[in-house]
C-alpha cells in the first residue's frame, strides 16, 4: 500500500506563558473540615498573574454551598461551590480558567485562592492555583 507524502507545513508556535514569566503552581493539600488556601507569591518587581484555579473536594454531613475568593488584598472575585451531603460523594469540582490572566494591582503582590471549610464530616478538600510572575 502506498500512502500519500504530506508536504511540510510550517507551523507557529505558542508559548504557554510571557517570554520572561517565571511559571506558579500551587496548592493546599488535602484539608479536612478546614480551610484550603493556595498562595501564587509575590517576586521582587513584578507582578503576580492567576491563569487558573481548581477546587476539588468530597462531601460534608450537610450539604451547604460555600465562597471560593481568590484576592490580592485590593480585589477579590468570588465564586460559589456546592458542597454535597456525604463524606463520601465528590462535590462538582470549581474549574476555573481566566483570559486574560487575574493581574496582581501592584508589583511584589500575592494572589491567594481559598476555600473555607466545607464542614463537619468533610475528609476532603483541595485549591490549586497557576499562573505566573513577570
Amino acid at each position: 500500500m502506498t500512502y500519500p507524502v504530506i508536504p511540510d507545513v510550517p507551523t507557529a508556535s505558542i508559548a504557554p506563558y510571557p517570554e520572561g514569566a517565571t511559571p506558579l503552581v500551587e496548592s493546599s493539600g488535602n484539608k479536612a473540615a478546614a480551610v484550603a488556601s493556595a498562595a501564587l507569591a509575590a517576586s521582587a518587581g513584578q507582578f503576580t498573574y492567576c491563569t487558573g484555579v481548581e477546587v476539588v473536594g468530597s462531601g460534608a454531613t450537610a450539604a451547604s454551598i460555600v465562597l471560593v475568593t481568590i484576592t490580592d488584598g485590593t480585589w477579590t472575585v468570588t465564586y460559589p461551590l456546592a458542597v454535597v451531603a456525604g463524606a463520601t460523594l465528590q462535590n462538582d469540582p470549581l474549574v476555573l480558567e481566566f483570559n486574560p490572566p487575574l493581574k496582581s494591582s501592584a508589583v511584589d503582590t500575592a494572589i491567594t485562592a481559598s476555600c473555607p471549610s466545607l464542614g463537619t464530616g468533610n475528609t476532603n478538600n483541595c485549591v490549586n492555583a497557576r499562573g505566573y510572575n513577570l
